[in-house]
């Protein structure tokens, strides 16, 4: 295989809450208009609008067997079949990844890694909101318990490793946001750092991927008790969305208090610095330009609902997710309005929520085994998997 001197590959690791679906659905539903131009968005390897599939965290991340060499295969096949002088791979994932399980793409072209971050305080915000709105993640902790336990953010060591790889000098470091974004948008300030220009008549960026409000986020919270199948739980997230969207109430902005967003702050100054010293060559070590904080900006804790707000969300629920709600939780389907719809999150006991936790995903299991085997031997389902 020979390397192609005037192709650029950019590999865009993350990270996430960075406006990488933004990014990446951009890419995909331009993608035609943009290899005209001589930018190709490879469709191996895509899940969704992301290459997911060349991950081997992802794969590992749901205990399955790791496909990420194979379908690198394929994706070099896919470039080296190309005229398109540049070529844009994007997962926020990759950070959980090696380098090394990415290294056949040095062997196409000069390799660029592009890599967000996100003051600390937001980004934690933000992940626990998208860690109870995913399928994967079906978070019930609170978030105070939530910061706790799982929130890690180590930006220095992703960044130090691809660096070490790809090489510092081919390492792009990225704050985001948004007043520092060129033309104060992520999609625009990526095509700036990859130094191309996308034909004229492509339609602008528009935001993806916006969090739950706040009754939302309980609602789907407590339903994330419930062991939804995949098809199940994509319909109910889109439903919340599409409500919360178009809720125009004024509600607090935050559910951590000042005092916890000082202190993740101050967590990360030490980390921060040295990100910016290292690789932005600022020697004041200010990686954000943003460093203030509201100690009167609005918040309130994030609670369960009252039974009136439940039926208030259930009852604009499309009738689909009514069904899904009511089969798989017993107390909704008798309750009379003004009862709890939900079940009832122990916030106070963390035995008590991991317990539930794991009921529910051993019930999950049952009902994808149940399901699976029921196709395997009904010669007249849909898809049937013959002995």
């Amino acid at each position: 295989m020979g390397i192609v001197s005037r192709r650029r590959l950019f590999l865009h690791i993350g990270h996430p809450k960075t406006g990488t679906t933004s990014i990446q659905t951009w890419f995909l539903a331009n993608r035609e208009a943009l290899r005209s131009a001589g930018i190709l968005y490879p469709t191996t390897g895509l899940n969704d609008s992301a290459h997911r599939l060349l991950s081997p965290a992802f794969y590992a991340q749901r205990h399955l067997p790791n496909e990420a060499p194979a379908v690198m295969h394929r994706l070099i096949r896919e470039i080296e079949s190309s005229s398109c002088s540049v070529v844009f791979i994007s997962f926020e994932g990759f950070g959980l990844d090696h380098p090394r399980s990415l290294a056949p793409l040095r062997e196409l072209g000069e390799v660029t890694v592009i890599y967000y971050v996100r003051r600390q305080d937001h980004l934690a915000e933000s992940m626990y909101a998208q860690h109870v709105r995913s399928f994967l993640r079906m978070e019930i902790r609170p978030p105070d318990l939530w910061l706790e336990q799982v929130f890690h953010c180590d930006y220095l060591a992703v960044a130090e490793r691809f660096a070490a790889f790809f090489g510092a000098d081919r390492f792009r470091l990225r704050p985001f946001e948004p007043a520092t974004l060129a033309g104060g948008d992520v999609v625009k300030d990526i095509l700036n750092v990859m130094g191309v220009t996308p034909p004229f008549n492509l339609p602008p960026p528009t935001s993806r991927n916006e969090t739950l409000q706040r009754p939302y986020l309980s609602f789907k919270r407590a339903l994330n008790l419930l062991p939804f199948l995949e098809e199940e739980h994509r319909l109910i997230a889109r439903t919340l969305a599409h409500l919360s969207q178009a809720d125009s109430t004024l509600r607090p902005r935050h559910f951590f208090p000042p005092e916890t967003r000082l202190a993740l702050i101050e967590r990360y100054a030490s980390l921060n610095a040295t990100l910016a010293r290292e690789f932005l060559e600022r020697p004041d070590g200010r990686l954000f330009q943003d460093t203030s904080l509201d100690p009167n900006a609005s918040w309130a804790p994030l609670t369960p609902l009252a039974p009136s707000d439940q039926w208030d969300i259930f009852e604009r629920l499309s009738p689909e997710g009514q069904a899904i709600l009511t089969t798989l939780y017993r107390p909704a389907r008798l309750a009379n309005r003004g009862e709890p719809l939900l079940p009832h999150l122990p916030d106070g006991n963390e035995s008590a929520l991991e317990r539930l936790s794991n009921v529910r995903l051993r019930t999950q299991l049952q009902r994808r085994l149940a399901r699976l085997e029921c196709v395997t031997h009904d010669p007249f389902a849909p898809h049937a998997v013959q002995p």
